[in-house]
């Protein structure tokens, strides 16, 4: 079977219906991988999911709205504040939001607390059964900083209103500049943007003083599964050689318009950034720091859900950040 992988491993993973494929994994298969991507979702040293298709999680913008404003991608928080000034002086809205999808607005602050702690503390946080970690100053900080866009104008206040796909839309329209959200925007809208729509991308910036680097990147992947009860478990994994072979993920490429995570396939033209994005990658974690795929119920109702309550501004970051203890330790016992 086949789905989201952070699905996959939040769900029949985790329930323990994966067929351990490391008893057909070679050395000369997984050199075929780009770095980091094979065993993001291992178990106890076992692979259940072979990635096919790879979705990095960057900022992705209009360049033509980024030259009307005399903006580059910034590459801290800083210059992205400060280009978010410029785009709105420009007579554009800087970054589009969706305010339903929670799991969109849940980047920032998975990216935040990346930026500022490194990529895997906000899982050990998250696994910290006191509920304690999450009282580090950095995890308000995050809360305050991802609010901050609100406030200084980055996200227009219309977009508490806006359902999905009306956000992205506006990027379509010319009327936004940027979104942050997966490598599937520019293919999701390539009907409505036209062929001389010119995407960039760039990856979430790096914070003063923090810990983590501006190449240490999330993605969503979509992965292929063998259920544990399969009956040709060998022949399963054949067909996903199959599909994991040159000729066919660059099939997927021209047919799909997606990135994959094969080495020596070019990817689609309007997300050519994202390619440079994941080859360069230092570290690359999935959804929620990993959460997602760790524990789906965890990720969810303690901290994906109650994050977009408080980005969409029903209750402050400090609220935030103290349910946020509140609800790990009763999550725990």
């Amino acid at each position: 079977m086949d789905q989201d992988a952070d699905q996959v491993a939040g769900g029949l993973v985790a329930a323990g219906q994966g067929y351990s494929l490391n008893e057909f994994i070679t050395p000369e298969f997984e050199a075929t991988f780009v770095p980091s991507v094979l065993h993001m979702f291992d178990v106890d040293g076992q692979t259940y999911l072979i990635p096919y298709v790879y979705n990095p999680a960057q900022f992705f913008y209009s360049k033509a709205a980024f030259e009307k404003a005399g903006v580059t991608a910034p590459k801290t928080w800083d210059e992205l504040l400060i280009a978010c000034e410029k785009i709105t002086a420009a007579g554009l809205s800087p970054i589009a939001v969706e305010s339903d999808i929670q799991g969109y607005n849940a980047v920032f602050f998975t990216y935040l607390l990346a930026r500022l702690k490194g990529p895997g503390w906000m899982k050990e946080a998250a696994y910290d059964k006191t509920g304690e970690m999450w009282k580090d100053s950095a995890v308000l900080q995050a809360a305050q900083m991802s609010v901050e866009l609100w406030a200084k104008g980055c996200v227009p206040e219309v977009s508490k209103g806006y359902k999905w796909p009306q956000a992205q839309q506006t990027v379509a329209a010319g009327e936004t500049a940027m979104e942050l959200v997966g490598a599937w925007l520019p293919t999701e809208l390539v009907s409505a943007t036209g062929p001389d729509f010119q995407w960039g991308s760039f990856n979430f910036p790096e914070v003063a003083g923090g810990a983590g680097k501006s190449t240490d990147m999330m993605a969503f992947m979509l992965s292929y599964m063998v259920l544990k009860d399969a009956p040709h478990p060998k022949e399963s994994f054949e067909f996903i050689k199959f599909m994991l072979s040159e000729e066919n993920q660059k099939g997927m490429v021209a047919a799909g318009l997606v990135g994959v995570p094969r080495k020596g396939v070019a990817w689609p033209a309007n997300i050519a950034d994202s390619q440079v994005a994941a080859e360069t990658a230092t570290v690359v974690f999935g959804e929620g720091d990993g959460l997602q795929g760790a524990n789906a119920e965890l990720w969810v109702k303690v901290i994906r859900d109650p994050f977009n309550d408080m980005f969409v501004g029903n209750v402050t970051p400090e609220q935030f950040v103290e349910k946020l203890a509140a609800d790990t330790a009763t999550f725990w016992k």
